[in-house]
């Protein structure tokens, strides 16, 4: 964090977490402009900021804005060979149209998330449930079983490994 820049991130938070996502937004958008002069367009901290932005302006309900700077986040990872983070983003990005209460965008997200969070045991989890949720809300219940059932048989065979090792520990 860099001086007024970083009073920019926080006052963006402040103004987020208000909900006052246009005031948001018009910090974000200072603070991107600071860390291009500063960074340069190809940096991982300019894309941090292009990430918050993208995520402020899914919570506005902009998805047409919120979509053009995913687009570029994705790019830009793909290009630097950093696709394990695309998981955590597509899923941030998905909880805030989510409650923005853009659904379809959130589950298109969520989908998008699983490509690239299958590392993580417990976050893949979460977004297995997650998902249900969300489908649960659309009242497509049939859905919503699958992703809980998907989960459930997932941690199911986590405490398997878990007993199995202890177990194992024990001889």
């Amino acid at each position: 964090c860099l001086g007024y820049t970083c009073e920019l991130e926080h006052l963006s938070l402040l103004s987020s977490l208000k909900h006052e996502h246009d005031k948001a937004i018009t910090y974000l958008l200072e603070v991107f402009d600071r860390k291009k002069k500063i960074f340069g367009e190809e940096n991982i901290n300019t894309y941090q900021t292009i990430k918050d932005l993208a995520i402020e302006y899914a919570k506005a309900g902009d998805s047409s804005t919120a979509e053009i700077y995913i687009k570029t986040i994705v790019k830009y990872y793909k290009r630097t060979h950093n696709e394990d983070f695309l998981g955590s983003i597509f899923f941030n990005i998905g909880v805030a149209f989510h409650q923005a209460n853009k659904l379809d965008i959130a589950e298109r997200c969520y989908l998008e998330s699983i490509k690239y969070s299958k590392g993580d045991e417990a976050y893949y989890y979460e977004l297995l449930v997650g998902i249900g949720y969300l489908y649960n809300l659309k009242g497509d219940f049939d859905s919503a079983e699958k992703y809980y059932l998907l989960a459930e048989e997932m941690a199911d065979q986590s405490k398997l490994a878990y007993l199995l090792t202890g177990i194992a520990e024990l001889h």
